[in-house]
């Protein structure tokens, strides 16, 4: 009895410890393999990082080297071409003495009068020759004025004429007679008048302010003209362009990022002009319909059936 108590006893210590020694070998096993496996990812890591040093140094090259590519070249030409023709074209346009002459003829008396000619507009006002005698207020009506060359500089009023300029062409010139509560009108003519005399008002008003900034640039001699016509040169200049394709590159991101800044001014200023020219569109539909006010008593009258108030 005892005997077989002692055999069960010892055949659950030897499979326990039978059990015990195959875990530990199984345990080894999947631990060495683990072990070979980390041994392995450490190897390729060293490696990369062995090959670092090259990598970067073939990075390096890359952007060092000088693109001599055709793509590039053709894209240096076409840059430089459409830099000239801006530059050109705005060359042209704020040449004075093609503003000059289309100011002489725009001035000039129909036939079979002599047309005027340059020398008339620039001539001093006691000039037998001279416009300034039949309108000596010439300088306020050009756009020359505002470029910084009025068509006569010596007029008298010559100081005064950009100012005077913008009161034309807003309209703020133009004399309204201001409503009275005292008049003996209809009511509703009262009102009528009352209403258009506010709105053309407020344009003319509107029309002021934006071109308010001819004058002010034209007192700082046109320097923003002048900045941006410097600026669209040194882009599309061919030796800036080629500075891009060959110089170091730390240099070229920095005058990246300086156009990118100016890009960000400009579109800035692009979209309060969008705005301004929004405000004057809807402004002039305004002008439209208050333009529209005559006939409408007589579509009134008609659609009611009796005769057209005078």
């Amino acid at each position: 009895m005892r005997f077989d108590r002692f055999k069960k006893v010892s055949i659950l210590v030897i499979s326990s410890l039978l059990i015990s020694i195959a875990n530990i070998t199984n345990t080894y096993a999947e631990n060495e393999g683990v072990l070979q496996q980390i041994a392995s990812n450490t190897q390729n890591i060293l490696q990369k990082v062995n090959d670092l040093p090259m990598l970067l140094a073939a990075f390096i090259a890359d952007l060092t080297a000088a693109d001599e590519s055709d793509q590039t070249a053709q894209m240096q030409g076409s840059f430089v071409t459409l830099g000239n023709v801006i530059n050109e074209g705005l060359g042209k346009q704020n040449d004075t003495s093609t503003q000059m002459q289309l100011t002489a003829d725009l001035f000039s008396p129909p036939p079979p009068a002599s047309k005027l000619t340059i020398a008339n507009l620039t001539a001093p006002p006691d000039n037998q020759s001279s416009i300034l005698k039949t309108l000596p207020n010439l300088n306020d009506l050009t756009y020359l004025t505002i470029m910084g060359s009025p068509p006569s500089p010596k007029a008298p009023n010559v100081a005064q004429a950009p100012y005077n300029y913008i009161l034309n062409a807003s309209g703020i010139s133009l004399l309204h007679t201001m409503p009275n509560l005292n008049w003996q009108g209809a009511l509703l003519d009262q009102l009528r008048y009352a209403n258009y005399y506010n709105t053309v008002m407020s344009v003319e008003s509107y029309n002021g302010y934006i071109l308010s900034q001819l004058s002010a640039e034209a007192q700082s001699g046109n320097a923003l003209t002048k900045s941006q016509q410097d600026l669209i040169q040194k882009a599309s200049s061919s030796d800036w362009l080629q500075q891009v394709s060959s110089e170091k590159m730390g240099i070229v991101f920095r005058q990246i990022l300086m156009f990118q800044s100016q890009t960000y001014v400009l579109l800035s200023q692009l979209i309060q002009t969008q705005k301004q020219l929004l405000t004057a569109q809807a402004m002039t539909n305004t002008l439209l319909v208050t333009s529209m006010q005559v006939a409408e008593p007589t579509l009134v009258s008609r659609a009611q059936g009796v005769n057209p108030q005078s």
